[in-house]
């Protein structure tokens, strides 16, 4: 489906069934256009680990749930590349 609607910006769970968020990131990102995209992950994991794996599959950002929706409206605005991963 982002194929054909290409998103300017997504935001995954990284915990979904069947593919996590993680899987799905890497092959957001290596769609053509896949790095002009905010991909921002909304978790329940926040440890060290997992954001470091959010950075590895290519999310520009990793909020913890409940996520405030005015931080997550400022992202999707804010630049996109992985050194403001937060």
């Amino acid at each position: 489906m982002a194929a054909e609607f290409q998103p300017q910006a997504v935001v995954l769970d990284l915990g979904m069934p069947g593919v996590d968020g993680f899987a799905v990131a890497r092959a957001l990102r290596e769609m053509p256009s896949g790095s002009e995209r905010v991909i921002i992950a909304v978790s329940g994991y926040g440890q060290d680990d997992h954001r470091r794996k959010t950075r590895e599959a290519g999310f520009d950002h990793h909020l913890i749930k409940p996520a405030n929706v005015g931080v997550l409206l400022a992202l999707i605005a804010t630049s996109r590349t992985p050194e403001t991963l937060t």
